[in-house]
């Protein structure tokens, strides 16, 4: 929810704004493309050495989405067995 004129209102946000992932093979030297790719201003790192996101968390993420894209509200999510 955000205020807009003393009321507010419910409206669509991204949930990590400016990221984007991408999947490639860390083990040879793509930085420079990546970095070199407009928008793109950091990688996700610890320190100064870049990390990957587990594969799982994202598909985690994908599935908490319904088609468009959009995070389905917790009461319709399923436990995972």
């Amino acid at each position: 929810m955000r205020e807009r004129n003393g009321k507010f209102v419910t409206a669509m946000r991204p949930i990590l704004p400016g990221y984007i992932f991408v999947a490639f093979d860390v083990t040879r030297d793509f930085w420079r493309t990546i970095y070199s790719t407009y928008g793109i201003t950091l990688l996700a790192s610890f320190g100064k050495k870049q990390t990957a996101v587990p594969p799982d968390l994202v598909s985690q993420r994908i599935l908490r989405c319904e088609t468009k894209g959009k995070l389905l509200p917790p009461n319709l999510l399923k436990p995972e067995y």
